[in-house]
């Protein structure tokens, strides 16, 4: 018998084998490589020496809102919910989504949200120190490899080379061998020059520590920061007290001055005077060699800019730029200064230092004079250079002078486009906000092209002086000129004036584009001022063939010849060669791959910052009117338009290209479309301005509710705000004096503020909530408040409230804020009118009214959730809460003087003592009075400042919240050792303690140092100009101004944005008028007409006679007002209000009778068989004032409202396209269209009147040209007119009836408003009128 044989091992083949080794290596290799990725990702954020905890957050970065906006790049106009970009509320966000398996889990997600947050620098003394011995260390480094490496590694390898060169004599065409004259200049200038190795070093050492700091501490120093993430980290290191803060502060203020005086003393008036002051000593150069034609030409180029600087100061005064407002002692010593040889800059620059901010004159000045001023001088010294004979030493300082002149004159007009200088400038705002990559690109551009027009003009006249020059400038400015006037006009065509007169405002500035460079922005596509670019440096490169043939002609092509004449002007030639073959590739780079639409491409900004001009209302036409009637017509556009909003409201930073790119992939059905550019760059224009407006009106309707009452809400304490805390009963404000906490009056001192700490994380962002655990830390020092025991005369247990830094564990220091409601009750009667009890046995109160007291005010009060939890300072008792209701009920007077266990007399003597806990309850039960505290039963409600808490320790110790003791008697004459006790914060364990109410404390202490002072300053300014652009004026001026750089009208062949979207123009309009008229229009939807008879009387069974039936309908009473669910009372309407509109729909939503007349409105409420939706619209008169601020901003903007109204054609169109296009459809007449309440043209007429009576009131004659304008977009027709042009026929004399009386009423109420000056004393504007 055989053994059994076992089947053979497995074996994997070869290639398998292989295969699966090489996996596992990839897979090995992957996770190296992804390790290796993750540790320098990790090392790129936080650095090597630096993590999370060590840096800490200071807000989220590219974090989608709610919103929809990302990172810094919010949408024009927020609504402002600051919950929904906490990081509180977004990390409960990711929760949920992680609950839901939406998002990663654990670790990985936490991960993912900590990338997303924004780091902050160290603030240790640890860190700081850190920070600073990491770019000592990367200085030391820098300098070392910047010494032995460059420069004495640099002079050991050219000395051999060093030797055999000569110095430089003169430049003249040996300039042209690039390699010898730099060479010869290392050798014999820069190799032993002294400042030059310091200044590498030093360069080279600044370079290493960066370097150092980038590396240990990543991105934490480098990140940019908007003004709110330096308001939140100011108030930080303000609240936060300690030598690390006190530090950052000291290098925060040094680099706010040293940032803002390098931009007022080196950018702007050292270059300005360092230029200035080479060409005094060009002049002076001059005056040397006896050449005084050209000093004559250079004095004469000073001369003419500071023409223009004077010429720019009277513009910016007219034209009054962003309500900027120059003092007349400015204007003086400006003008008396501008013709000292530019002192006027010096003194610009100095007021701007003493003001803390740049001066609009400044500005101005240094840009006139490099445009003219420098542009003129240049040319004589370039062409001075050339022609005359001069030694090296002063052609090298007019060399310097001219390169100067060049990098000023480049950078004036490369600021054409940046925001500032564009604007300024050439009547539109650049792209480009700061010296990024494309800004630095225009500005080599223009260097070199201000280099070869001055060097080539200097070269062709040296070859055919006297006049050759002459000839060429007077050619180039007939050119220019005739160009000019060409594309101008065709650009005219499409802005609000006539073609001439926009010719006209532009010709000016072909005198720049003639001398220099092209007086227009470069990164813009269209024709912004005078010519397309693309046309203007062609006309260039033709003019230099052109120059290049006559010159050569001229020397007879001789080239012995042009060596003769040149002999000494090889710098100018390599220059000229070098420049123009340098603006010829960046003009490629800029008009191919930079090319924008500006008023498409730029942030959302530039259609909110100030109005139209002329220019940007022609370009903004020119692009919507090429596919004007495409658009109209083509509803892939409108899908299309959608779309682009779609995507524009989840990633508002995406540019005009990005989205096009996402769209044409998403919708490969519409790329044919898209792919056509004008019709695509038309439709994301109106669509992107479109949901601006609608952005900007949705942020104004925030500050509004349904009916128009303007919302004034109050914010929730958080944690990290400054407060005061001020006890009851007399016992004064928390003070913290020598470690101890006392009570003491109200005094603006450091010592009386503290900051809210959560307890978690210090620098947490929270809102406070009744019964979250807190710290509470001392701004003064820097301590937290903490409870610690002491002993109590009574023996029980006691703890006081103390202040020092060295707590045993921070068990101590943690407490819990319990909101409260204190009322005062007189008598029993009135606790029982407000204080509804839940039941018979409990302590729990259904109803909550709240006591009304003068300056107080009742919105947002919550009456339900509350329990009693004392009654005059003691533990409430339900048989003392019964006695209380008993009292009530009992009629005589002796009963309610009648003592009881909770009004005894007060205990108090006339000494107090120290022990003894403040009890105001005592004074108040002596009354016969109650002081009755209630708490909510539910924790978790939001403190909001001024509210009352009481002050709970959060360890566990005891359940008997902080009270207050008596302070003793002060010192006196006869007891000189005597010293006064002041009021101290205790817990006594089986006392109830007092409550503190909680307010906000300002920035800023009596007592502060220097530093914190300007820190407080700081802060104060950055939140006045946060709260003013988040104030109800300011976004109401954004509404206005935002529609009208939208609105187009008068131009021929553009009907405009709004006329498009006649839903949009007329929510625009109600939106504008509801915060000034003072009654507002409240419309309700009711399922049937029964409906609105169940809660409304409208008086119905009143009507006996016809003319009973004609009177207006009004609000005579409300039915069943106990309804919870009764509409009317909610959306608050009184009696008396008065019934203007009904309106019906049936099921497919059309409107089958609309009617505002009072015997057709009873008829359709007595009808109660109807079964359409029925919608009614009130006007209440309940007296609501507007906002003051909107009003006198409504009326400032009086005339940029004016533009918004409809015309007549666009109401015409609007009732004929809700008609469907007939005269009627059903029930619903042209008439009741027309005059709908809340239309077309009953808004205009209300918008109208509530201006003019407003406008006049606040600014009497001044308001006569706004009322004007007003006046005639009324457009106020007579019955001729009507019956005429627009409402003909018998038919429609009703219609034109009605409108003649709401015309009348407008102009009625305009003449009652106008100012008795003008009707007494200004005859011509009255005949106006």
């Amino acid at each position: 018998l055989s053994p059994p044989q076992t089947p053979p091992p497995r074996t994997t083949p070869p290639s398998r084998t292989l295969r699966a080794r090489g996996l596992g290596a990839l897979r090995i290799v992957d996770m190296a490589l992804s390790s290796c990725a993750d540790y320098v990702e990790r090392v790129d954020r936080c650095g090597l020496m630096g993590d999370t905890e060590v840096h800490g957050y200071v807000r989220y970065s590219k974090m989608p809102l709610l919103d929809g906006s990302v990172g810094e790049a919010e949408p024009l106009l927020d609504g402002g919910d600051e919950e929904a970009s906490s990081p509180v509320h977004n990390s409960r966000e990711a929760e949920l989504a992680e609950a839901e398996g939406d998002a990663p889990k654990g670790d990985k997600a936490k991960e993912q949200k900590d990338e997303q947050l924004l780091l902050r620098p160290p603030r240790s003394v640890l860190g700081i120190m850190g920070a600073g011995f990491s770019m000592l260390l990367g200085a030391a480094m820098g300098a070392a490899v910047g010494y032995y490496g460059f420069w004495k590694g640099t002079s050991a390898l050219m000395e051999e080379p060093c030797d055999d060169v000569k110095p430089i004599r003169h430049m003249g065409l040996d300039a042209l061998h690039v390699y010898r004259l730099a060479l010869g200049f290392y050798c014999h200038t820069l190799r032993d020059s002294t400042q030059v190795e310091l200044a590498l070093l030093g360069g080279l050492a600044l370079a290493g520590a960066v370097a150092g700091l980038r590396l240990a501490y990543g991105r934490a120093y480098f990140e940019n920061w908007t003004d709110a993430e330096c308001l939140v980290e100011l108030r930080k290191l303000y609240s936060f007290r300690s030598p690390g803060s006190l530090f950052v502060l000291r290098c925060w203020r040094l680099r706010v001055a040293c940032i803002f005086g390098f931009e007022i003393i080196i950018m702007l008036w050292l270059r300005y005077m360092v230029d200035l002051g080479m060409d005094i000593q060009a002049m002076g150069i001059f005056i040397e060699h006896k050449q005084y034609r050209f000093f004559a030409m250079n004095l004469l180029g000073v001369c003419l800019g500071l023409m223009w600087t004077g010429y720019e100061f009277y513009t910016y005064i007219s034209e009054d730029q962003a309500g900027t407002k120059i003092s007349r002692p400015q204007l003086f010593f400006a003008g008396l200064t501008l013709p000292l040889l530019g002192q006027h800059v010096t003194y610009l620059a100095g007021l701007s230092l003493y003001q803390g901010a740049l001066h609009p004159f400044l500005f101005v000045s240094t840009l006139a004079e490099a445009i003219l001023e420098s542009s003129f001088s240049s040319f004589i010294q370039t062409y001075a250079v050339v022609f005359s004979e001069m030694n090296i030493v002063d052609k090298s300082q007019l060399y310097v002078s001219i390169g100067m002149s060049f990098v000023s004159i480049g950078y004036a007009f490369s600021t054409l486009d940046n925001v500032d200088g564009g604007r300024v400038l050439a009547k539109l705002p650049g792209f480009c906000t700061g010296f990024n990559r494309t800004f630095f690109t225009v500005f080599v551009f223009r260097v070199a092209e201000i280099t070869s027009r001055a060097t080539s003009l200097a070269l062709f006249q040296n070859v055919t002086r006297p006049y050759g020059v002459f000839y060429v400038v007077a050619a180039d400015a007939v050119v220019i000129s005739v160009l000019t006037v060409f594309f101008q006009y065709r650009v005219g065509k499409a802005a609000p004036i006539s073609p001439f007169s926009f010719v006209q405002s532009n010709f000016f500035y072909v005198i720049p584009s003639v001398l220099c460079c092209l007086m227009a922005p470069l990164l813009e596509k269209d024709c912004v001022l005078t010519m397309p670019p693309s046309v203007y440096y062609a006309v260039r490169i033709l003019e230099l063939g052109a120059m290049t043939a006559i010159a050569g002609e001229w020397l007879e092509w001789d080239l012995e010849a042009a060596q003769a004449l040149f002999a000494d002007d090889g710098l100018v030639l390599a220059a000229f060669a070098a420049s123009t073959l340098l603006m010829i590739i960046f003009g490629f780079i800029i008009r191919l791959g930079l090319g924008i639409r500006i008023l498409i491409d730029s942030p959302s900004e530039i259609w909110s910052m100030s109005d139209f001009n002329n220019v940007q209302h022609a370009l903004r036409n020119r692009i919507l009117m090429k596919t004007e009637a495409d658009i109209e017509k083509t509803d892939n556009l409108k899908d299309t338009m959608i779309d682009i909003q779609d995507v524009l409201s989840m990633e508002p930073t995406l540019t005009n290209f990005e989205c096009r790119q996402r769209l044409m992939e998403d919708n490969p059905e519409n790329a044919s479309l898209i792919e056509q550019v004008d019709v695509w760059e038309a439709t994301f224009l109106r669509a992107k301005v479109a949901l601006l407006v609608e952005q900007a009106r949705e942020s104004l309707e925030v500050f509004t509710n349904s009916t128009g009452v303007v919302k004034h809400s109050v914010k929730a304490l958080e944690t990290g705000f400054l407060i005061s805390i001020r006890s009851s009963g007399g016992g004064g404000t928390l003070t913290v004096k020598d470690g101890e906490v006392v009570g003491q009056f109200a005094n603006e001192l450091s010592n009386q503020k503290f900051v809210l700490e959560s307890v978690s994380d210090p620098f947490a962002r929270e809102p406070l909530r009744s019964g979250n655990e807190v710290h509470l830390r001392s701004v003064a020092s820097a301590c937290l408040l903490g409870c610690s025991p002491i002993a109590h005369a009574d023996g029980g247990a006691a703890w006081s409230v103390q202040c020092h830094a060295n707590w045993q564990s921070d068990e101590f220091t943690k407490f819990r804020p319990v909101l409260v409601h204190e009322e005062i009750f007189r008598t029993p009667k009135r606790f029982t009118d407000h204080v509804e009890m839940a039941d018979s046995t409990t302590l729990d109160v259904a109803r909550l009214e709240q006591a009304k007291r003068k300056g107080q005010s009742s919105k947002g009060w919550n009456t339900e959730g509350w329990q009693i939890m004392s009654i005059n300072g003691k533990q409430a008792t339900r048989e003392a809460v019964d006695e209380i209701i008993l009292k009530a009920r009992r009629t005589a007077p002796k009963l309610q003087k009648q003592q009881s266990a909770i009004d005894a007399q007060s205990e108090a003597g006339t000494e107090h003592s120290v022990d003894r806990a403040i009890n105001p309850g005592e004074v108040a039960a002596a009354k016969g009075e109650y002081i009755i505290s209630f708490v909510k039963a539910s924790e978790g409600s939001i403190v909001k400042p001024g509210d009352k808490v009481m002050l709970q320790h959060a360890a566990g110790w005891t359940k008997s919240a902080v009270g207050m003791s008596h302070g003793s008697i002060a010192a006196t004459e006869e007891s000189p050792n005597q010293h006064e006790e002041l009021p101290k914060p205790r817990i006594v364990d089986g006392q109830l303690g007092m409550t503190f109410t909680l307010d906000e404390a300002d920035y800023g202490c009596k007592d502060d140092p220097m530093l914190y002072q300007w820190t407080a300053d700081f802060i104060n300014l950055l939140k006045d100009t946060a709260n003013r652009q988040e104030s109800f004026a300011e976004k109401y001026r954004v509404l206005t101004v935002v529609a009208y750089n939208a609105r187009t009208s008068g131009v021929q062949g553009v009907s405009g944005i709004l006329h498009a979207d006649p839903e949009l123009h007329l929510k625009l309009l109600s939106s504008l008028l509801k915060p000034i008229r003072n009654e507002r229009d409240i419309r309700i939807e009711y399922d049937y007409i029964d409906e609105a008879t169940d809660e409304v009387d409208f008086g119905l069974d009143d009507v006996y006679t016809e003319e009973d039936a004609n009177k207006i309908v009004l609000i005579k009473g409300f039915l069943d007002e106990e309804d919870p669910e009764h509409r009317a009372k909610a959306v608050g309407l009184h009696v008396g209000d008065e019934l203007v509109q009904v309106e019906l729909e049936n099921e497919e939503g059309e409107v089958v009778l609309l009617t505002s007349k009072p015997l057709e409105m009873r008829e359709v409420l007595e009808d109660n068989e109807r079964d359409e939706t029925v919608f009614l619209t009130f006007r209440s008169n309940s007296g609501t004032q507007g906002d003051s601020q909107v009003i006198k901003q409504a009326v400032g903007q009086a005339s940029i409202v004016a533009t918004l109204l409809p015309t007549w054609d666009e109401i015409m169109s609007c009732a004929k396209a809700e008609m469907g296009g007939g005269e009627s459809a059903g029930h619903c007449a042209i008439d009741d269209v027309i005059l709908k309440r809340g239309g077309f043209f009953r808004t205009r007429c209300m918008l109208v009147d509530s201006l003019l009576s407003s406008g006049f009131s606040l600014l009497q004659d001044d308001f006569s040209a706004a009322a004007l304008k007003l006046h005639s977009h009324l457009d106020a027709k007579t019955e001729e007119a009507l019956a005429k042009d627009l409402f003909p026929g018998a038919a429609n004399q009703g219609l034109r009836e009605d409108i003649l009386v709401f015309q009348l009423d407008v102009l009625i109420n305009s003449w009652q408003s106008l100012p008795r000056i003008i009707k007494e004393d200004r005859p011509k504007m009255l005949q106006e009128f």
